[in-house]
C-alpha cells in the first residue's frame, strides 16, 4: 500500500464534563496537499483512510497561497496535473466517505521556493506589501537560502498587521465553508515565523506612533528568567523597562494574529452552519506567545476556536505525553469545552513510537 497519510495519530478526548470516567477518543489524519495533486491518487487514498479506521479527514487545500479548490480568489496550484474542470478537494469529498471532513489552510505562510511563483496573482508576486518584513525592514521574499536559514523561516510570509492581507484570507476562509460541505476550518502557520520579525515593518511604524521610540531598539528574545525576575521585581529599573516594553511588543504581535482569527470567527458565524474552527498550535504556551504571536490559550478563554491542535512532533514519547499533560491541564481550567488534539510526528518517527505516543 502506498504511503499517501504523511502526519496521522490525531488524538481527541471530549471534556471532562461530557465523560469524566472514559474519555471518548478520536483519530484522524492530516492530509498533505500534493496528495489531491493527481486524479489518480484519489481512490488509494479513500482506500487507505477507510482501512486505517480513521474518523476525521484534515485535507490541506491552501499550502503556499496557492489553492487546491476551485476558487477565483487564489491562484491555481503548479503541483495540479490535471487542468480545470477537475477540482481537487471536490474530487476527494466525492470520493472519501470519512465521517469528519476538515479543511486545512496554511494562514501567513506564501511561498518556499527560492524561484517565485508563476501566476501574477500569486501574493509573492502581485502584492508586495502584504510581505513581512524583518526588523530591518527587509522584506523576507528578498531573502538568499542563508538568511533563510539565519532567519529561521521557511521561506516568504504575509505580515499579520497587515489589514489587506487580513480581509483577503477571511474572504478566502468563508469563501470555502460556503462552496464545500466541511465539518470545520484548520488553521495552520497562524503565527510569526519567529521573533526578530515586524520590528522594521507595519508594526513596527504603529509601535513608534503609539510609544514613541523604534522597537528595534528591543531585543528580539528574552528567557523564562527574565519574565522571573520581571513578576518578582527583582530588577533594575532600566532592565525592567526594557522587558515591560518588550511583553507590550510581544502583545501587539499576538493581538495582529488574533485579529484576524476573530474576523475568521466572525465571518463563519454569518456564512451560517455548523462550522468548527481549530488551529494548530506550538504546546508551550509562553514561547507561542512571545517568539511567535501565537496566544492559543487567549483564543480558547474568548472562545475563539473549537478546538486546538499542539504540534507535539519532536523527542521521546515522554515528552511527548509530558506537553499534552500540561496542555491538557491549561485548557480544562481556562475553556473545558474546547477539543484537544494531539499533533503528533508520525512524518519523522517510527510507526511503533508513534502508536505509544
Amino acid at each position: 500500500m502506498r504511503k499517501f497519510i504523511l502526519l496521522a495519530a490525531l488524538l481527541m478526548a471530549v471534556t471532562p464534563t461530557a465523560c469524566a470516567s472514559s474519555p471518548q477518543v478520536e483519530t484522524g489524519a492530516w492530509i498533505v496537499r500534493d496528495q489531491l495533486a493527481d486524479p489518480a491518487n484519489i481512490a488509494p487514498l479513500c482506500e487507505e483512510i477507510e482501512s486505517s479506521g480513521v474518523d476525521t479527514a484534515v485535507v490541506q487545500i491552501r499550502g503556499r497561497a496557492d489553492a487546491y479548490y476551485d476558487t477565483s480568489l487564489a491562484p491555481r496550484a503548479e503541483e495540479i496535473v490535471s487542468p480545470p474542470p477537475y477540482d481537487p478537494y471536490r474530487a476527494f469529498l466525492d470520493a472519501c466517505s470519512s465521517e469528519r471532513h476538515i479543511a486545512w489552510l496554511n494562514v501567513y505562510y506564501l511561498w518556499g521556493d527560492m524561484e517565485p511563483p508563476a501566476s501574477p496573482e500569486h501574493p509573492v508576486n502581485s502584492s508586495p506589501e502584504w510581505h513581512l518584513t524583518d526588523r530591518d525592514g527587509r522584506p523576507v521574499s528578498e531573502y538568499t537560502l542563508l538568511d533563510r536559514a539565519m532567519g529561521w523561516i521557511e521561506g516568504v510570509y504575509a505580515d499579520p498587521s497587515s489589514p489587506g492581507y487580513r480581509a483577503y484570507f477571511v474572504s478566502l476562509a468563508r469563501e470555502v465553508v460556503e462552496k464545500y460541505p466541511v465539518n470545520g476550518l484548520h488553521l495552520d502557520f497562524i503565527r510569526y515565523p519567529g521573533p526578530a520579525y515586524g520590528q522594521g515593518g507595519l508594526l513596527g511604524a504603529s509601535w513608534f506612533n503609539r510609544y514613541g521610540f523604534d522597537a528595534r531598539y528591543l531585543p528580539a528574545t528574552f528567557g523564562e528568567v527574565d519574565i522571573e525576575g520581571w513578576l518578582a521585581g527583582e530588577m533594575s529599573p532600566a532592565i525592567s523597562f526594557i522587558t515591560t516594553a518588550k511583553l507590550l511588543w510581544a502583545g501587539m504581535r499576538a493581538e495582529n494574529v488574533t485579529a484576524l482569527l476573530r474576523d475568521v470567527r466572525s465571518a463563519i458565524g454569518e456564512a451560517g452552519g455548523d462550522v468548527e474552527i481549530s488551529a494548530a498550535v506550538v504546546p508551550d504556551a509562553p514561547a507561542a506567545f512571545l517568539e511567535k504571536g501565537q496566544d492559543w490559550r487567549g483564543w480558547m478563554k474568548e472562545g475563539l476556536v473549537d478546538a486546538i491542535y499542539p504540534m507535539s512532533y519532536y523527542g521521546s514519547s515522554e515528552r511527548v505525553g509530558g506537553q499534552l499533560e500540561k496542555i491538557r491541564g491549561e485548557a480544562r481550567a481556562l475553556a473545558p469545552n474546547v477539543k484537544l488534539w494531539a499533533g503528533l510526528g508520525a512524518y519523522i518517527k517510527e510507526p511503533s513510537q508513534i502508536a505509544e505516543e
